[in-house]
Parts: C-alpha cells; sequence; structure tokens
C-alpha cells in the first residue's frame, strides 16, 4: 500500500508542479506522446492499482508489484534516453538511479513470500 501512495504523490507532483527545461529535455521522447500532466495521471493510476492489488484478487498477490516496476524500470529509462540522445543535464543521471533502484526493489519484494494468514476462533 505504501507503494502505492508514494506512487501517486509522485503522480501528484508532476501535475502540479511546474516542469523545468532538464526535465523536458529528459523526458522528451515521452512527452511526444502525452503531456506531463497526463503521465502525472499514470503514476496516480498505477497508485491506485497497487493499492487495490493489497485485497484483490487474493490469489494473485504480486501483480501490483509488477504495474509498479514496470512504471519504474520504464521512466528510469526514458530518463536514461534523455540524457544519452537529447542531451539533458547530467544532473538526471540521479532520478535514472532513483527510479531503477526502486523498480529492482518492487520486483524484489515481489518475491518475498506472504506470511501465513493465522485463522483465529473467537472467543465465548
Amino acid at each position: 500500500m505504501v507503494i502505492g501512495i508514494l506512487h501517486m504523490f509522485m503522480g501528484f507532483q508532476y501535475i502540479v508542479t511546474p516542469s523545468t527545461e532538464g526535465r523536458e529535455r529528459a523526458l522528451l521522447v515521452i512527452l511526444q506522446f502525452a503531456p506531463i500532466d497526463f503521465w502525472g495521471c499514470v503514476f496516480i493510476f498505477a497508485g491506485l492499482l497497487a493499492i487495490v492489488s493489497t485485497k484483490w484478487p487474493p490469489l494473485a498477490e504480486t501483480w501490483g508489484y509488477v504495474v509498479v516496476t514496470a512504471l519504474s524500470t520504464g521512466w528510469a529509462a526514458t530518463y536514461l534516453t534523455g540524457i544519452w540522445f537529447f542531451h539533458s543535464p547530467k544532473a538526471n543521471y540521479s532520478q535514472v538511479f532513483l527510479w531503477g533502484v526502486l523498480g529492482i526493489m518492487w520486483m524484489i519484494f515481489a518475491g518475498f513470500p506472504n506470511p501465513e494468514k493465522e485463522v483465529r476462533r473467537g472467543r465465548r
């Protein structure tokens, strides 16, 4: 659930804060498809999906991690593309590292088994 909230906050941040020239140059490829506000909504939606995945469906426990892993690693790759091919500021390597590490963390967390659910019987 925390991961979903984190992605929702990031999406909100992309929507409400003015974009810098360095960020726009780094995200040039993806901004050709849609404006940053749209991508902020994608982050919010991915966060909502991650939150929903904590409870539903109970048989597929890791699909929310797949959503946030794909978004995080894709976002890291987009920043890297902007640096390598569109000469965005080298400071954007911090975004590549941040989103790449987050994507790897989500992938690792998805492999952790959930604790066994303990069935408790009510007291009478």
